[in-house]
């Protein structure tokens, strides 16, 4: 488990080395990680993190619909996902 949440000094970078590192991670928190403003480097994550069982962006500005997508096609385990105030992601996601 990795939990972030209010750390507003991830950016995708740190995304970047979550991929590389922490492949087999089970839940993962970046509520509020408002520096991130790729959604690539999310998108990087969890095409990698494929055990994520909880996965939560609250907050998170730069989620829209094409990695909700993207969550649902690469996290087949995941039980919880929290998308509230993602306020770019519309009912097609």
């Amino acid at each position: 488990e990795l939990s972030l949440g209010g750390c507003d000094g991830v950016t995708e970078h740190g995304l970047a080395d979550i991929a590389a590192h922490c492949s087999h991670l089970a839940a993962l928190d970046l509520s509020g990680c408002v520096a991130i403003t790729h959604r690539d480097a999310l998108c990087d994550v969890v095409r990698t993190c494929t055990a994520l069982r909880s996965l939560v962006l609250f907050g998170c500005e730069f989620i829209a619909d094409d990695v909700v997508d993207q969550i649902g096609a690469s996290c087949r385990s995941l039980t919880l996902l929290d998308i509230s105030r993602c306020y770019q992601v519309t009912d097609r996601a």
